[in-house]
């Protein structure tokens, strides 16, 4: 066995996954955002006060310019949280009861997202994509049909 490796860290959503996500409503308790610019934010300290986003920063959306001849220019830029797949999975599930799993075709090694819904008792297979070649790219792929198909 090699050398074992910590340095795993969570996924993140990608830009377009959150900003999607954001406005379907997710406003989770996360450390993590995007502006609109795609710029990747974020603060460690955010999760421990167990706090949406926007309870801790309900301006977040303006940005203050540096400070140029002696003024302060302001402006707006619009803010999209960044959860985690885990996250984003869970909020799914709890909120539209959608189920998003990832699984591996062993007889063809390659990774495939099923989505899966549950109404009454019954199972609704969603569609199942493969051809992924990360658990990461499943998971996104998956994350971005079910916000894009799935949730009105």
């Amino acid at each position: 066995m090699g050398k074992i490796k910590n340095d795993i860290k969570e996924q993140v959503c990608s830009f377009n996954v959150s900003k999607i996500l954001t406005d379907k409503g997710f406003d989770a308790t996360v450390s993590t955002w995007y502006n609109e610019l795609g710029n990747f934010l974020g603060r460690t300290d955010l999760n421990k006060s167990g706090k949406t986003f926007r309870e801790v920063y309900p301006n977040a959306d303006t940005i203050f310019a540096p400070v140029k001849n002696g003024l302060r220019e302001e402006f707006t830029l619009k803010c999209y949280l960044a959860p985690t797949h885990a996250v984003a999975i869970e909020w799914i599930r709890v909120n539209f009861g959608i189920w998003i799993l990832i699984d591996i075709d062993f007889s063809r090694s390659y990774l495939c997202n099923y989505v899966v819904k549950w109404e009454n008792g019954i199972c609704f297979n969603g569609g199942v994509h493969k051809g992924y070649e990360t658990p990461q790219e499943a998971t996104e792929a998956a994350l971005s049909y079910v916000l894009n198909n799935l949730i009105k």
